[in-house]
C-alpha cells in the first residue's frame, strides 16, 4: 500500500505537466483565427488608402482656352439664368466645376437652377429631390466661398431659393442669411435688392420698398431692377 501510494504522487505530477493535445489544439485555433482577422482587416485598410488616394488624386479637366476658366463659365452660367435658359445654365455651371470641383460661385448657380427647376414640375418625388439637390448646392457653395464677395454671393444664392421654393419658414430664412450678407459687405446691392424680392413675394410691401431704396441709395448694381420694383409696390401701398 505505501508502494501504491508513492507510486500515485509520482504518477499524479506527470499527468498534470504534461500538455493537453486537446487544449493545445484549441490554441492553435485561436491564433490562426487571430492571423486571419488581422490579415484580412490590413486588406480592407489597404484597399479603403487606395480608393481615398484614387480619388483625391483624380485629375480635373484641364483648361482649353484662355476663356475656359471656372469664373467665365460661371458667368455665362448666370446670365443664362437670368434669361431662364436652364439647360445652358447647367451646362456652363458643369464645365466650370469640371475645372475647379471647389468652385463655390459653380456651385450657388447649380442649386439656382434646380431651385427653378423645383418651380416648374409638378411631380412631389421630383420636387423633393430638386429640393435636396438645390441645398446641398448652396451648402457646398457657402463651404468653398472664399472672400467676401463669394460668401455673399453664396447667401444670395440662399436668399434666392428661399424665395422660389418657399419651405416652411422661407422668410426667416432668407432674413437670417441676408443678415449673414450684410455683415460680409453692407456695400453689395444684391443683398437689399433680393431681399427685396422676397419680401415683396410675402406681400411685405414696406420692407420690400426699403430695401429697394438701398439699392437705389447704393447705386452701383440692379439699379434699373430696384427702380421698377420700387415704383411698382409704391403703387401698391
Amino acid at each position: 500500500m505505501a508502494w501504491f501510494f508513492r507510486a500515485e504522487q509520482r504518477i499524479v505530477p506527470e499527468e498534470k505537466t504534461g500538455s493537453n493535445p486537446l487544449e493545445l489544439g484549441c490554441g492553435e485555433d485561436m491564433e490562426m483565427k487571430s492571423h486571419t482577422f488581422l490579415r484580412l482587416w490590413t486588406l480592407t485598410a489597404l484597399l479603403v488608402f487606395s480608393v481615398a488616394l484614387l480619388v483625391g488624386c483624380a485629375k480635373v479637366r484641364a483648361p482649353e482656352s484662355v476663356m475656359d476658366t471656372p469664373e467665365h463659365h460661371t458667368n455665362n452660367g448666370m446670365r443664362s439664368f437670368e434669361k431662364g435658359d436652364l439647360d445652358e445654365a447647367q451646362r456652363e455651371f458643369t464645365l466650370a466645376l469640371e475645372l475647379a470641383p471647389k468652385y463655390g460661385p459653380a456651385h450657388v448657380g447649380v442649386g439656382l437652377v434646380q431651385a427653378a427647376r423645383y418651380v416648374k414640375v409638378q411631380d412631389i418625388q421630383e420636387k423633393e429631390r430638386l429640393l435636396d439637390k438645390a441645398f446641398d448646392s448652396l451648402k457646398s457653395g457657402k463651404k468653398y466661398a472664399k472672400g467676401k464677395e463669394q460668401k455673399v454671393f453664396a447667401r444670395v444664392g440662399y436668399i434666392r431659393v428661399f424665395t422660389m421654393t418657399k419651405p416652411k419658414g422661407w422668410l426667416e430664412d432668407a432674413k437670417q442669411n441676408f443678415d449673414y450678407a450684410v455683415l460680409d459687405d453692407d456695400q453689395a446691392p444684391a443683398p437689399y435688392y433680393f431681399m427685396g424680392e422676397a419680401y415683396k413675394q410675402a406681400y411685405k410691401f414696406s420692407e420690400a420698398a426699403s430695401m429697394y431704396r438701398k439699392v437705389l441709395d447704393l447705386d452701383t448694381e440692379y439699379t434699373a431692377e430696384a427702380n421698377q420694383a420700387w415704383e411698382l409696390v409704391q403703387k401698391i401701398q
